[in-house]
């Protein structure tokens, strides 16, 4: 009783909520993280030169190659009132500096990009209209 009483708050609470869609990606180690979404678009790039840092940038800055992803889990769910999607991916990306920044790697990142792999989450939900009767 006790759970159906947290999970029926949970759905009161979540379906509460406008629209809303992020994505998260981090490496293994934590070196290269980014997040994308209606709340935050920066990416987090570790270096170690001759000091250690942490390079943040805008996501437009980037360009982040992502050419196979391995698909690990995904679930929709939705009724009437309510619609969300999550999905867990992996692979291999390469990041490199946008056309429009071309030099914003080069002082921390000799080889101006990163290669990594990563694994993502992406969360959405969005409320839905009930047919009328």
């Amino acid at each position: 009783m006790k759970a159906l009483a947290v999970l029926a708050v949970s759905l009161m609470i979540t379906s509460a909520h406008a629209s809303y869609m992020r994505t998260t990606c981090s490496n293994s180690d934590g070196s290269v993280t980014w997040e994308t979404g209606y709340e935050n678009n920066k990416i987090n790039l570790k270096y170690a030169q001759f000091v250690e840092g942490t390079l943040t940038l805008d996501i437009d800055q980037v360009d982040i190659e992502f050419p196979k992803e391995v698909l690990i889990s995904e679930k929709t769910m939705s009724s009437c009132e309510y619609m969300s999607h999550s999905r867990v991916y992996a692979g291999k990306v390469k990041i490199s500096p946008s056309a429009t920044h071309p030099h914003v790697l080069r002082g921390n990142f000799p080889e101006n990009m990163v290669e990594t792999e990563v694994i993502c989450s992406f969360q959405a939900n969005n409320e839905l209209p009930c047919p009328t009767r």
